[in-house]
């Protein structure tokens, strides 16, 4: 703040005595004040800082923490986001070898796909082979929409979405597991081009 602090030369007498304020020293702590929290009641703040670490802070009711949403001020289900850059190499690998773009959230957590968006850079040289693309679990059935192989095949630079699989019987969960990035039939071959994989997930305490 501007304003003058009180310091050991510059104290307070005692909890009860008055003591003159510099109208200057005032001016300037009503001013941090009001540029903070004005008149109409709404904190403008360009960053809010987690007081305890590890914690998040919480905004009615609402925590946020490490990248994530808690709508319920506990860790029984969040929602988070992640940006993950997957490589020429690893485009080419994930038929045998699922490109991870979640981590396994740990004993008695699962997660739950909710949405992508794949961005491809083409780099000039297009794939060939591979089969439709998929977000999964390593080594179960896909919890993503299909992605169609030209994404990767056809020429230029794309952006698609990927959304939550619904299935008329449910999606089972399996706990402690990671989100994958696949693709069905074959690998695919030949291309250059990288994607960046934007996406929403949740995380869900079972207690199991």
């Amino acid at each position: 703040m501007k304003s003058s602090k009180i310091t050991s030369n510059n104290p307070f007498p005692s909890a009860v005595n008055n003591k003159v304020v510099k109208a200057l020293d005032y001016n300037n702590l009503k001013d941090d004040f009001d540029a903070h929290i004005p008149s109409d009641g709404a904190a403008k703040l360009n960053s809010i800082a987690e007081y305890t670490n590890n914690t998040g802070v919480i905004i009615d009711s609402v925590k946020l923490k490490d990248g994530g949403i808690d709508l319920g001020t506990t860790d029984a289900f969040v929602i988070k986001t992640a940006v993950v850059d997957v490589s020429a190499a690893e485009l080419q690998a994930m038929y045998a070898t699922p490109k991870a773009l979640v981590a396994a959230p740990g004993a008695g957590y699962a997660l739950a796909f909710r949405s992508a968006v794949l961005i491809y850079d083409d780099n000039g040289a297009d794939y060939s082979g591979g089969g439709v693309i998929t977000i999964n679990y390593p080594g179960g059935a896909a919890q993503s929409s299909n992605l169609a192989v030209t994404f990767l095949t056809g020429t230029g630079d794309k952006v698609f979405n990927m959304e939550k699989l619904n299935a008329d019987s449910g999606l089972t969960m399996p706990v402690n597991t990671a989100l994958v990035l696949t693709n069905a039939s074959a690998a695919f071959t030949a291309g250059v081009g990288t994607v960046k994989v934007h996406i929403e997930y949740s995380v869900h305490r079972t207690d199991l």
